[in-house]
């Protein structure tokens, strides 16, 4: 997959760029899968959706479906995951997934609905 570059400064005014509070926001340029982790975990649905639109909607949901998902899932660091104790992955499965597996079903449901509407099927 093809790694697709953005410039923090060209984004679209409705993204809000305290998502991105560690880059400089005037300078930055960050792969496709940074924007769209950040603004799926932070942004609000008209954030999503003007960064879809910045996008190709293939593009976006390779992303999401192989890397953001399993990331909110807790899988995505099994290296870490793995070194944890089993009482530490006990812990973290429920902290981690209390929190993501909502946003997991919410994005399971928006973001192939507005892949229609992008893609005009």
């Amino acid at each position: 997959m093809e790694t697709n570059l953005y410039r923090l400064i060209d984004l679209p005014k409705t993204i809000n760029r305290a998502h991105f509070w560690s880059y400089d926001k005037n300078r930055a340029v960050l792969p496709g899968e940074i924007l769209i982790e950040l603004i799926l975990k932070y942004g609000t649905v008209e954030e999503i959706f003007a960064l879809f639109n910045l996008m190709d909607p293939d593009y976006f949901m390779d992303i999401y479906k192989n890397k953001v998902k399993p990331l909110l899932k807790g899988e995505g660091v099994p290296s870490v995951f793995n070194a944890l104790s089993k009482h530490e992955q006990e812990k973290y499965m429920k902290n981690n997934l209390d929190r993501s597996l909502g946003l997991v079903k919410l994005l399971d449901i928006i973001l192939p609905a507005i892949y229609k509407i992008r893609k005009g099927t």
